[in-house]
């Protein structure tokens, strides 16, 4: 996998990550506490500095009821479809 490559996919997977915590009204340091990790590592997922790990991804798609392959899916869509019971 080239670097560039690389770069783009973790672009696309903070951007989902970026948005589904906009969409739910949390912060970077409230999500990250939700999820258990520092909010400077979650700083870094969301502008595409690294990628989540397993477990991060896992814990994220749990906090928002998200299925964990669409989130690490490598195509951005403009827009992120919610389940009927996102807001329940």
């Amino acid at each position: 996998m080239s670097e560039k490559k690389n770069c783009n996919e973790a672009c696309i997977i903070g951007e989902k990550i970026k948005e589904l915590r906009r969409l739910k009204g949390l912060t970077q340091e409230e999500l990250s506490e939700k999820i258990g990790i520092d909010y400077k590592k979650l700083s870094r997922i969301e502008t595409g500095k690294c990628l989540p790990s397993l477990k991060i991804a896992q814990s994220i798609s749990r906090e928002f009821d998200f299925n964990l392959c669409s989130l690490l899916d490598n195509q951005l869509s403009k827009e992120i479809e919610i389940p009927d019971n996102y807001f329940v």
